[in-house]
């Protein structure tokens, strides 16, 4: 069985936007040429705005006091779980799509 834990509501919701952030960023150099000569003032301050966000949000959920809490392994497993709270359940059924299961 999978450990659990009770992470604080700050903790979650920092981590979740982090994930949020770095999905925009990721979809945003996508689209963008791959040499930042191509870009827009617009884009490089977009990307200049993600890359803060991110670093603060990784600070915060890093060095939040909730990992003082563990120890060891504990600590480690505990920020993977962290990392994947906001998935979906595996067991979660797929969406209908029609077509049989392979």
């Amino acid at each position: 069985m999978a450990d659990t834990y009770d992470f604080p509501d700050d903790l979650l919701e920092a981590q979740q936007e982090l994930h949020k952030v770095r999905h925009e960023l990721t979809a945003l150099y996508g689209r963008l040429p791959r040499y930042t000569d191509g870009w827009s003032d617009e884009d490089r301050r977009k990307v200049r705005e993600l890359l803060d966000r991110d670093l603060e949000l990784a600070v915060f959920v890093s060095t939040h006091v909730f990992w003082d809490s563990l120890e060891g392994p504990a600590r480690v497993t505990g920020r993977m779980a962290l990392k994947h709270v906001h998935d979906p359940p595996e067991d979660a059924a797929p969406e209908a799509s029609g077509a049989p299961d392979p």
